[in-house]
């Protein structure tokens, strides 16, 4: 009786285990790196060709890196360009999740990207250039639940 405890309680613990590896901390990681805090040592990689540019201290120090979704293209923070890299990229567990380690006092860049774009005019039935601004990081209200946080993201080109 006494052998049948034991085991049921190492299976209980394996189990445990294998919980807290396989959902519990991956999904603690990826809550972390929705955060552009300082206390959150992770980040969401971008979309495919796309980019975060990363600065350190406060929202608005100086430069320290990149996070880069392209695809046959690689960073070189030596030169600060892209250059071709055709080898496929080094799958760790990090970015099978979608996520890169960058460390603690990390903000996004958000830079402001004006520009016009043709559609239909607000509250008209008339067509026309409407004025849009893209990359400014909107600050949510108490009643605010629909609204949705705009990226941070530079296209590659």
């Amino acid at each position: 009786m006494g052998i049948l405890r034991i085991a049921i309680v190492v299976a209980w613990l394996i189990l445990f285990i294998i919980l807290t590896v396989k959902t519990l901390i991956p999904r603690a990681i990826v809550l972390l790196g929705n955060f552009d805090a300082w206390w959150s040592p992770f980040r969401t990689l971008p979309p495919p060709g796309e980019m975060y540019i990363l600065v350190r201290g406060d929202p608005d120090g100086p430069y320290d890196s990149v996070i880069e979704s392209v695809i046959d293209y690689r960073y070189d923070p030596g030169t600060h360009l892209f250059v071709p890299d055709k080898t496929p990229p080094q799958e760790s567990y990090l970015h099978g999740i979608g996520i890169k380690y960058v460390g603690l006092w990390k903000y996004f860049l958000w830079r402001e990207v004006r520009y016009d774009k043709w559609e239909k005019l607000p509250d008209k039935t008339e067509w026309g250039l409407v004025p849009k601004i893209r990359g400014v990081k909107k600050v949510k209200k108490a009643g605010d639940k629909d609204e949705v946080e705009e990226s941070p993201s530079i296209f590659f080109q």
